[in-house]
């Protein structure tokens, strides 16, 4: 299966789309910064992106990401949600928060379980992709050109679906949860008819 081509797109207004790469070829990068407090998974992530021809920055933490989402500007993040101290829940509310940086899309890559309410706070926040650890580095490269090569209308098209996706996913959690509480209920109700 052939790598797509890094992206040449930019979602900040009067920025060049991109930086060319390769003078034969004309390839551009986006800026990625990338934020998880484990380097030997920033280590991965960096090689996947630079190896697909993107200018990655990198922080440690939430603090340290905020700090750098304030002073630079980025076309893409990818955000671990499982931090010390500044977790990735509020990383990406705190994001979304400053106005000139609250369309900046971020991708969730995080060991954290699939659960309904993560997902929905991921999406409700801003979040518009989520990989779970441990991720295969080409699905990562996948998600990052998928977010960067997304128009607005389909990045917010995405985060329904995502938030549809996890409210169901609720659902079916409510209804087996009923299911069992009402199983048991049956159990203990035939067990006093016997008495």
């Amino acid at each position: 299966m052939e790598r797509p081509e890094p992206a040449a797109y930019s979602r900040w207004p009067g920025k060049p789309k991109g930086v060319p790469t390769d003078a034969t070829k004309g390839a551009c990068v986006s800026k990625i910064l990338i934020v998880d407090d484990e380097a030997p998974i920033r280590a991965l992530m960096r090689a996947t992106l630079t190896m697909a021809g993107h200018q990655v920055v990198e922080a440690g933490g939430g603090e340290e990401a905020l700090e750098k989402i304030k002073k630079q500007d980025f076309d893409l993040v990818v955000l671990d949600i499982m931090m010390p101290v500044t977790d990735g829940y509020e990383v990406l509310e705190r994001i979304k928060a400053i106005p000139s940086k609250a369309h900046l899309p971020v991708v969730v890559v995080t060991a954290k379980s699939y659960e309904s309410e993560g997902i929905m706070r991921e999406m409700t926040a801003g979040a518009i992709d989520h990989l779970s650890k441990p991720f295969d580095p080409e699905d990562l490269e996948i998600a990052v050109s998928r977010a960067l090569t997304s128009s607005d209308d389909q990045i917010e098209l995405k985060r329904a679906m995502m938030s549809r996706g996890a409210n169901l996913y609720s659902a079916v959690d409510k209804m087996r949860q009923l299911a069992r509480e009402s199983e048991t209920a049956g159990t203990d109700g035939s067990k006093r008819r016997r008495r």
